[in-house]
């Protein structure tokens, strides 16, 4: 009984440490109503968002705002902050059972510290006094640019913009070259579009240029690769890598999705054998917020953190402008965990740690010489800067400067092994630093950066990997069908190089060898996916990482259909040549058909005759050659008919209820159209699958419109209209197209009749039914957006007449509920057109059942109390089920 007892009070004290924890969080600056959410694979966002809307009874009005990663799974998610505490909602996420982790939408801070612009050299990189880099020395071995086997090597800058025309950098701003540069079209497949030049995960374009406030990013990223040897201003760590640049860390959320752009880019890059992406080795955090402990704070960042380096991403971060122990006080990136991160504080010219920098002799790594260093500016120009955001950006250069050591073996692990890799050059990097009295006891390697020692470390390991290796830069030239010759380096000491080759998903290898760095292989399946691998005869048990290619001769699909539904009943549709086809197969049917229909061309182009106007269709094609191997469809498109006029534009006007609390549409009849819609927040369109009726010319059809009401004092006083756009214009004209105003209604009457007339001139095909009530007197337009009311857009279809008359429209049977809002009763008034027996049911909105009965409904008004004093608080729906199936809604709130 007594350990039962302990335990309750261990659990309470923990429940009640969480819910603390949770709310501390709130103590740093974030951004209101939002969380960050990482689901766990193989679940769905749409689980996690279902399961939080409901907060207390309430809707918590949660929705997502951005897919920030999409290779991590992590989502920004809104929320409305006076229904559920930011707190909860964290606390909420964190406990479903499909989230992985979640956090708070952190703001972020700049790291910069700059002094008086008095100093005019790059004292860092050679001083007489031996507090630098070291680096003219460690610039005899490389000044950067590409591996020992060609890689292009990318270094990323996450920060607030660049000037990207600044005559300093040369050709060292990185470009995408897979990508056309404003078609609107993801062309290498990384999920950006249009990403020439680098990505601004702010706006979600590609605009990178630094606006007149954006002043941090440009000198951060001089620091790692202005232009050297140039004859112009400064150089940077590097003098030819390639700087790829990212505006984000705002925020937590921008964050992530910056972080994200250099991981698809290297991802594919690691992907396709560097035939896509980028290979880009590390990023550059000059940001972050102080006395954030990132465990608890930014989880998510950490983890992204490890997901860079398993795909070979060091990220350099710099660490607080103020004499925190981290390991203390915490900072957010520089307490982050992972091995795949290293964290710097800032030295000055005298090799002292600056005053206003942080330390921690578990959380930051090593010092970098960073106060007053001379770099890019704004403008065009040169200046001074410093800060925890000076410093780190020597790191992160160096990062892609050891990429670059003539070492081939190394090159080589960087493309097969690129986790171990960057792990291998993080520890390269500390352990080759240099001890510094200031740093000792204070920081992970007690020691500040130096580039000539990190170069030879690296010399002396990377090259030592050289010797016996499996063959590397394996390619595929001069591919047929059957045949391919298949290329690769030489390794030293080789005499014979042994292959083996097969279908990719097939047990069974085939192999050969030869001495030269090439081999012939035939007998090949056309149109089929090749996996190689080659070992050298030094260790011939030690095979080269698997190159794919593809045969020839492929029988493929059109990969590019053009349309053109100019005309009511035909479609035409053409493609790109493809000489080895034969015929094409072309089938199609309406979008809602199960049955495709078929015809046959040997052109690239076709024209369907006979479709049914303003009608969705879909189509696909097959391509038949004279050798068929995996011929396949192409992708199925959808094309319309015209004929289905103005009524889905998006130029007409809006018209919203701004409180349709007490006053909405409480359904709509004309000719096909029964719609029974309910209280829909002020505004609903049912242009887009919704009820349609055909209208002709010149007929005469009765409308009914029934209002809701929730009455009060102001129990008088409304306005109906309908209108309808007989010239499709998508303009509602108050003189020509009004069809139906009863006046004002000065008593809360539910149901108003009258008849529409359409014109003989009235433009045939689909058009614009609007229907709006408001409360008040003003006048009630078209367009305008009533402060009490609500409106409704329908497609009606004008047609040729018919000799159509007006008929009586039969009265319907109506449910009222009164008072609503209601507190321990509510009144259930059911008005029925007939003798018959109903069912009523009171439910909460997700369901659950808490009222069911059966009654007999009397013909004309029927009065039925409810006891709601149990209750809780909340949004109900109350349903009444008619005899002849239908059925009847009311959404009602208990107070």
């Amino acid at each position: 009984m007594q350990l039962h007892l302990t335990f309750k009070l261990l659990l309470c004290f923990f429940l009640i440490g969480l819910n603390n924890n949770l709310s501390a969080q709130e103590n740093f600056p974030h951004i209101e109503g939002e969380v960050l959410i990482r689901v766990k694979d193989g679940h769905s966002i749409a689980w996690v968002i279902k399961d939080l809307e409901i907060h207390k009874g309430l809707q918590t009005y949660v929705n997502t705002k951005s897919l920030l990663s999409e290779h991590m799974n992590i989502w920004q998610v809104t929320f409305n902050k006076d229904i559920v505490s930011t707190s909860k909602m964290l606390e909420k996420a964190k406990n479903h059972p499909s989230v992985h982790n979640a956090q708070l939408n952190y703001i972020l801070e700049k790291r910069a510290t700059p002094n008086d612009a008095s100093y005019s050299q790059q004292w860092q990189y050679e001083q007489a006094s031996d507090f630098d880099l070291d680096a003219s020395t460690a610039w005899d071995i490389t000044t950067g640019g590409v591996t020992a086997l060609g890689d292009t090597i990318v270094i990323c800058v996450i920060d607030d913009g660049l000037q990207v025309n600044h005559p300093d950098w040369g050709d060292n701003v990185w470009r995408n070259h897979q990508e056309i540069p404003g078609n609107g079209i993801d062309d290498d497949g990384n999920g950006y579009i249009d990403d020439f030049q680098g990505w601004n995960a702010d706006n979600n374009d590609n605009d990178i240029v630094a606006s007149g406030f954006s002043t941090h990013g440009t000198p951060v990223a001089g620091i790692i690769a202005a232009q050297g040897n140039n004859g112009l201003g400064v150089t940077g760590v590097n003098w030819d890598a390639k700087l790829m640049f990212v505006v984000g860390g705002g925020n937590s959320a921008n964050s992530i999705a910056a972080y994200d752009y250099p991981l698809a880019c290297r991802k594919l890059y690691n992907q396709t054998n560097g035939a896509l992406g980028a290979f880009v080795v590390a990023t550059n955090a000059s940001w972050g917020v102080d006395n954030q402990q990132c465990a608890t704070y930014a989880p998510l960042v950490n983890e992204f953190y490890d997901t860079l380096g398993v795909h070979g991403i060091l990220s350099a971060a710099a660490t607080a402008n103020a004499n925190n122990n981290v390991d203390v006080t915490g900072d957010f990136p520089t307490s982050c965990s992972s091995d795949f991160l290293i964290t710097v504080t800032n030295m000055n010219q005298s090799g002292n740690k600056i005053g206003q920098a942080g330390y921690g002799l578990t959380t930051v790594d090593l010092g970098a010489y960073g106060e007053g260093t001379y770099t890019l500016t704004t403008n065009s120009g040169y200046g001074s800067f410093g800060g925890t955001s000076g410093a780190t950006p020597h790191v992160t250069g160096i990062i892609g400067l050891l990429y670059s050591v003539p070492c081939p073996r190394l090159a080589l692990l960087a493309r097969t092994e690129p986790a171990q890799t960057a792990l291998l050059l993080k520890q390269i990097i500390l352990n080759s630093s240099v001890s510094n009295v200031d740093l000792q006891g204070l920081t992970v390697s007690g020691g500040v950066l130096n580039m000539k020692n990190a170069l030879d470390s690296a010399m002396v390991i990377g090259c030592s990997l050289s010797g016996c290796h499996e063959p590397y830069n394996v390619l595929a030239n001069a591919v047929t069908g059957t045949t391919a010759s298949i290329n690769w380096d030489r390794v030293d000491s080789t005499n014979l190089y042994y292959l083996r080759y097969r279908v990719v998903g097939t047990p069974t290898w085939m192999f050969s060898n030869t001495s030269d760095t090439f081999s012939l292989l035939s007998g090949l399946t056309a149109c089929s996916d090749y996996e190689v691998e080659i070992a050298a005869d030094c260790d011939s048990s030690v095979y080269s990482s698997n190159y794919i290619f593809k045969t020839g001769d492929c029988c493929l699909a059109p990969s590019t259909i053009t349309v053109d539904t100019s005309n009511l009943t035909t479609a035409t549709f053409s493609w790109a040549v493809d000489p080895s086809v034969t015929t094409y197969t072309v089938e199609y049917k309406l979008r809602t058909a199960s049955t495709w229909l078929t015809t046959t061309t040997t052109s690239p182009g076709i024209t369907l005759s006979g479709l049914d106007s303003c009608e969705a269709y879909e189509l696909r094609i097959l391509s038949t050659c004279a050798v068929n191997v995996n011929n396949q469809y192409s992708a199925t498109i959808e094309f319309e008919t015209t004929g289905c006029g103005n009524c889905a534009s998006t130029n007409y006007c809006t018209s919203v209820g701004q409180n349709s609390t007490d006053d909405w549409i409480q359904g709509v009849s004309i000719n096909n159209i029964n719609n029974i819609t309910g209280n829909d927040g002020g505004y609903v369109s049912f242009v887009n699958g919704g009820p349609t009726t055909d209208l002709a010319q010149g007929g005469a059809y009765p409308i009914s419109i029934d209002i809701g009401f929730n009455t009060g004092f102001w129990a008088t006083e409304w306005s109906l209209k309908v209108w309808i756009d007989y010239n499709q214009d998508e303009i509602f004209n108050d003189s020509t197209e009004l069809v139906y105003d009863p006046g004002l209604i000065l008593t809360a009457t539910n149901t108003h009749r009258g008849t529409v007339t359409i014109p003989n001139n009235a433009v045939l095909s689909r058009t614009r039914m609007r229907v709006a009530v408001k409360w008040g007197t003003n006048l009630l337009s078209s367009c305008g957006n009533a402060s009490y009311g609500e409106t409704e857009d329908y497609c009606i279809n004008i047609t040729q007449p018919t000799g159509i008359t007006v008929e009586e429209i039969l009265p319907s049977t109506t449910l009222n509920i009164y008072p609503n809002p209601f507190e321990s009763q509510v009144t259930v008034n059911m008005n029925s057109i007939e003798d018959q027996t109903a069912t009523l049911i009171l439910s909460t909105i997700t369901g659950q059942e808490i009222i069911n009965l059966t009654t007999q409904l009397d013909l004309g008004e029927n009065m039925l109390q409810l006891p709601t004093n149990r209750l809780p608080q909340g949004v109900y729906l109350m349903r009444l089920l008619l005899e002849d199936g239908s059925i009847l809604t009311k959404k009602v709130i208990k107070q």
